[in-house]
């Protein structure tokens, strides 16, 4: 018995997005307590992964540090935006806009940690944004 079992309306039905077109379905039973949202706690569970992304990029610039550290964060936004898609929809192409921004910012994020010397300053030029962007493309296209 799970903790939003007082909203269950029926048995596992196709919800208002149609059939399941993604590749991955997630333990919890689809469309069991709203026919709009296919896993409601994997749904809701993103919203505070969003507010905190934001709250995160917005007091990273208040602080005065880099854009680039204040980009990270929004990234974890878009990653929670892109997750709360899927699992509301459970459509292969919100898995794409779940997946490949948890690989975006991962990459975004190592590169800021091996990159950054003391007082922020970048260590590879050019070529570290390169190589992550090589990295990126590979993965999007693979």
């Amino acid at each position: 018995m799970g903790a939003f079992d007082f909203l269950r309306t029926t048995d596992e039905i196709t919800g208002w997005h149609g059939p399941v077109t993604s590749t991955i379905d997630w333990c919890e039973l689809n469309y069991v307590y709203s026919w709009y949202i296919a896993e409601l706690v994997n749904t809701l569970t993103n919203v505070p992964v969003i507010f905190l992304g934001l709250y995160c990029a917005w007091a990273t610039w208040k602080a005065g540090a880099p854009k680039r550290y204040s980009l990270v964060h929004l990234g974890l936004a878009g990653i929670g935006i892109g997750s709360f898609g899927f699992h509301g929809t459970l459509k292969w192409e919100w898995q794409l806009m779940d997946e490949l921004p948890m690989i975006y910012v991962a990459s975004y994020a190592a590169y800021l940690v091996l990159d950054t010397l003391p007082g922020f300053k970048p260590r590879f030029g050019i070529a570290g944004p390169l190589a992550v962007l090589a990295w990126c493309i590979f993965v999007t296209v693979s």
